[in-house]
């Protein structure tokens, strides 16, 4: 090994070395990355939910749960609670200057409004609930909220 003004050449030129090799290893993957993203799309994914998975993915269950009280409590905050008993494109939105569009803010009649959840079980069979009344589903999922909030 050759040592000009302190610097040992041949150490220097090796991390150097590794560090370029482990870039273009970084960069090959990352292209690999993107191509898994291309082809789930292709097959009619969304990019950015899965990406949103596999985010979620890396917390464990504790730090999940946390964010989402506190998502749900920021959301609150804003007025832009997912438990509306209207849709989105029920809003009653103004525009400035402009009258509310007949019928805007008007809510669902909860009766008439069914809920299905569908998922992949943990050994990859496709399950599917059977249809219940939207009331019947918000209040399930109010108690498994409240009962999830009170085991911390």
């Amino acid at each position: 090994m050759s040592d000009v003004n302190g610097v040992a050449q041949d150490q220097l030129r090796s991390f150097v070395e590794r560090i370029e090799r482990l870039e273009e290893e970084k960069k090959t993957i990352g292209d690999d990355i993107k191509d898994v993203y291309a082809e789930a799309k292709g097959n009619g994914f969304d990019t950015k939910i899965l990406r949103r998975v596999i985010s979620l993915r890396k917390q464990d269950a504790d730090e999940r749960q946390e964010q989402e009280a506190i998502l749900d409590l920021y959301l609150s905050a804003l007025g832009m609670n997912p438990d509306l008993p209207f849709g989105d494109d029920e809003l009653p939105i103004q525009r400035k200057g402009r009258e509310p569009k007949p019928g805007a803010g008007r809510r669902r009649r909860e009766d008439e409004a069914t809920v299905s959840v569908s998922f992949t079980s943990a050994d990859g069979e496709k399950v599917t609930t059977p249809p219940v009344d939207l009331a019947t589903f918000r209040k399930a999922v109010g108690e498994a909220t409240a009962r999830e909030r009170s085991v911390r």
